[in-house]
């Protein structure tokens, strides 16, 4: 199991767990790249549903 060290979350996958960190860390790697907005997720789907705002 992948625990996080943080909070002893358990997690299947390697990188649900990097994803996870993230909530801790405050990291967000997953920029909108849409010119003039720059927000900023730190997970990837939540980039993606942003995105989809834009493309209306």
């Amino acid at each position: 199991r992948n625990r996080c060290p943080e909070c002893q979350k358990q997690f299947k996958r390697p990188s649900s767990l990097q994803t996870h960190m993230h909530s801790h860390t405050g990291a967000k790697p997953y920029y909108c790249s849409w010119s003039g907005c720059g927000r900023a997720f730190s997970v990837r789907s939540n980039m993606t549903r942003h995105m989809k705002l834009h493309e209306r």
